[in-house]
């Protein structure tokens, strides 16, 4: 019993000595905070001035130690109270074989009664002391003083904190990794969205791919009989001639078939500067604007009249001059712009096709204006910018030497574009075949 009693003699002033040792850890020299973030990143504890991580771990070996320790050597009854109603003996005094209060364990009823009662407290049979308000004895456990209890609810408390501390640091490494994680999400998404783009790029038509593409489009639309509006418009006579352009080499072995002269006549030819000269053309060789018949009535005489004498002051100035006089461009659209809004205020009175057909010549003319202001209106009043041609093969090499496309045509000449779209459209079947 005595070597007991000196173990735990040793035990209980080791964890003491310990407990003081590790008492300055909690005293943390504070450095002066960062002023970016008022976070210290160079946190030290302790007299020796250790880092903050290796005092965590000194204090976590510690705290795991002591958690081995049987409580009940700091003074701590884990054990219920419950009631005993059996004696109660106190092997502590019977082995010491001294009397309580100078009294024999047999001799003093009082002692007697206070060692063997039926339980726990202050009544007999409640295994309380009496004569000793300090001392605690149940029934077959070791003794428990109060004293005792107060050093161990420290150092259990000394491990509360290094264990929670401990976990701090582990929840502390844990969220570090997380957002490690997260980074190399991040990462990794960015190098899909750029191996899909890549992807993309690599099975995608290119700009070029997808303008070949429609070009065949609309060759295919072109050969195989279009809208009447599409050749009128002269977008399916281009769609042809391009399309002949990369057979170029292979003309003079396409049908040498004849072009009449009456049908090149009515084609309006464009270099690219804009504008229409169909209209001033037929002017110029002494024909009379085609009003459509809407446009003929009494309510808009005055203004047809007035754009006619206009338009045909113009064209002489442009034939003579080279150029139209600013004015007489200012008249011409301000004339047109009244029949315009003569047209929207009659609109009730006027059949769809008649409402149709009179703006549809009412854009011709505002064509033919801006064709005025041209610098090369006298070239293609006086026919040099018009192609010329025998045969289709030859209409096709004039037209590529002076850089021409075809233009809409104006009224009176639907049927002339008609009949080039049939020669076109033969021709380029022939040269096709003879592929």
């Amino acid at each position: 019993m005595a070597s007991y009693t000196k173990r735990l003699t040793v035990a209980v002033l080791a964890g003491m000595a310990l407990g003081i040792l590790a008492a300055p850890a909690a005293a943390q020299i504070r450095i002066m905070p960062n002023s970016s973030n008022l976070v210290n990143p160079v946190w030290r504890v302790g007299p020796l001035n250790t880092p903050l991580n290796q005092a965590a771990y000194n204090t976590a070996v510690f705290g795991n130690a002591m958690s081995q320790v049987p409580p009940w050597v700091y003074g701590y009854n884990p054990y219920p109270q419950v009631a005993n109603y059996g004696p109660v003996y106190n092997p502590m005094l019977a082995n010491q074989g001294l009397p309580l209060g100078g009294a024999s364990l047999t001799s003093n009823p009082a002692i007697n009664s206070a060692l063997y009662s039926n339980g726990y407290g202050s009544s007999p049979g409640m295994g309380y002391n009496s004569l000793n308000n300090n001392s605690y004895y149940p029934g077959y456990y070791p003794p428990y003083y109060s004293g005792d209890y107060t050093l161990g609810a420290t150092l259990q408390g000394m491990g509360s904190v290094i264990s929670a501390q401990g976990q701090f640091n582990i929840q502390n490494q844990q969220a570090k990794l997380i957002q490690q994680q997260e980074l190399q999400a991040k990462v990794d998404t960015r190098r899909k969205v750029y191996e899909e783009w890549l992807y993309e790029q690599a099975n995608m038509p290119s700009l070029q791919d997808r303008r070949e593409q429609l070009q065949r489009y609309e060759l295919r639309r072109a050969m195989k009989d279009p809208p009447l509006v599409e050749i009128l418009s002269g977008t399916s006579l281009d769609a042809i001639y391009k399309d002949l352009l990369t057979k170029q080499a292979q003309w003079p072995k396409g049908p040498q078939w004849t072009i009449d002269d009456s049908v090149l006549k009515r084609i309006n030819w464009s270099s690219g500067a804009g504008g229409n000269a169909g209209m001033l053309k037929k002017l110029r060789d002494g024909e009379p604007l085609p009003w459509p018949a809407a446009l003929k009535t009494p309510a808009f005489a005055r203004e047809v009249t007035r754009i006619d004498t206009r338009m045909k002051d113009a064209v002489n100035q442009a034939e003579i001059r080279k150029t139209v006089d600013a004015g007489t461009l200012a008249d011409l659209r301000a004339d047109l712009k009244a029949m315009d809004e003569m047209v929207s205020s009659n609109i009730n009175d006027l059949a769809p096709s008649d409402s149709v057909g009179a703006r549809r010549f009412l854009d011709q003319l505002a064509e033919a204006v801006n064709a005025l202001q041209k610098p090369n209106i006298a070239e293609q009043l006086t026919g040099k910018l018009a192609a010329k041609g025998g045969t289709v093969p030859e209409l096709l090499q004039d037209m590529s030497s002076k850089g021409l496309t075809f233009a809409p045509a104006t009224s009176g000449d639907e049927s002339a574009y008609v009949a080039l779209h049939n020669y076109l459209v033969g021709f380029n079947a022939a040269l096709s075949g003879a592929q």
